[in-house]
């Protein structure tokens, strides 16, 4: 008897399955589906010696900032390139989402984006399946960046000859990629992502004045590439810090001109897993719990990497490698 009710049973939750699978095909094809491209470029054509600083306040978007010939017609261009898809897009246009202010005057440039009220991030942040947004600098503008996302990314690339002023980035949800090779910082660098990784490379940078670095981050990994090979010019003090993220730290340099003095902190007891690989440096001088301090041999030098990292938990950890001539 059960097992004829359990034929009964199982027979007609075969029909039902039969019946509704179409139903349910045929209702999802009928919703309303549609993609939303929107590109859009803002321009400046101020003389870029007078442009002081540029202001990027976005609430979704991967933000690239890359330096381009002299020879071009503007100094700053911003170019947006948005898609979304999905369903109930039916007769959706971009603006439906966001508002997107350029602001030219003076010798401060202020790009916004935000969504409307009543759109909740989340919801675009599913949608977008491409949210760039491109800027584009005349290789002799040298200015302050402030860029706040949040959710998203950031990439400033400044290769040979650029000159930096000021550099500040702020992440909710996102990564911070910065690559400056073979050019001239005449401010302080610092990048926070709440959630995200930040990576910061330095490749024979010059400096005109002091510098500070901060790094920081909750959760993800933070990368400080040091490659010193030419004279610094001046002094850098700098931290990295995390909470239970990783932080990885490599750095060279081939010249007694330049020293580093590089401090390893651990906010709770224990230590987690330092590489032995420090040449050119003195053995690490414990600290107790506190952790680990690395001296290079010609440190102080006439220009010194002074640089201490934190992590604020156990569950975070070092790597360390280290060479110093």
């Amino acid at each position: 008897m059960r097992k004829l009710q359990f034929v009964l049973i199982s027979s007609f939750l075969a029909i039902l399955l039969i019946i509704a699978i179409p139903i349910i095909i045929i209702s999802y094809a009928l919703v309303p589906y549609n993609i939303i491209y929107y590109s859009k470029e803002y321009h400046s054509y101020q003389d870029p010696t007078t442009i002081e600083q540029l202001n990027i306040d976005v609430d979704i978007g991967n933000v690239e900032i890359n330096y381009i010939s002299y020879a071009i017609d503007f100094s700053v261009r911003i170019d947006i390139e948005f898609e979304l898809s999905g369903i109930i897009l039916e007769e959706a246009s971009f603006s439906d989402f966001f508002e997107t202010e350029w602001h030219d005057l003076g010798g401060v440039l202020n790009f916004s984006m935000h969504s409307k009220d009543g759109i909740k991030l989340e919801e675009i942040t599913s949608k977008a399946r491409i949210k760039n947004i491109l800027v584009s600098l005349r290789a002799n503008i040298k200015c302050d960046f402030n860029i706040n996302v949040k959710s998203g990314g950031v990439l400033l690339d400044a290769p040979w000859g650029i000159s930096l002023g000021n550099v500040f980035s702020n992440i909710s949800h996102g990564y911070i990629q910065y690559d400056f090779s073979y050019c001239f910082i005449e401010g302080n660098i610092t990048a926070i992502s709440n959630l995200g990784d930040v990576n910061l490379n330095l490749i024979d940078v010059k400096y005109s004045k002091d510098a500070k670095m901060n790094l920081s981050n909750s959760n993800g990994v933070i990368n400080f590439i040091i490659s010193q090979k030419q004279t610094m010019g001046a002094n850098v003090t700098g931290i990295a810090t995390t909470e239970i993220g990783e932080i990885n730290v490599i750095y060279e340099d081939d010249s007694s001109n330049t020293g580093a003095m590089l401090t390893f902190y651990n906010h709770t007891t224990g230590w987690i897993g330092i590489e032995n690989s420090w040449s050119g440096f003195n053995d690490p001088l414990f600290l107790g719990e506190d952790g680990y301090l690395f001296s290079s041999f010609d440190f102080p030098a006439p220009n010194n990497y002074n640089l201490s990292f934190y992590k604020a938990s156990d569950f975070g950890k070092y790597s360390v490698n280290l060479s110093s001539t």
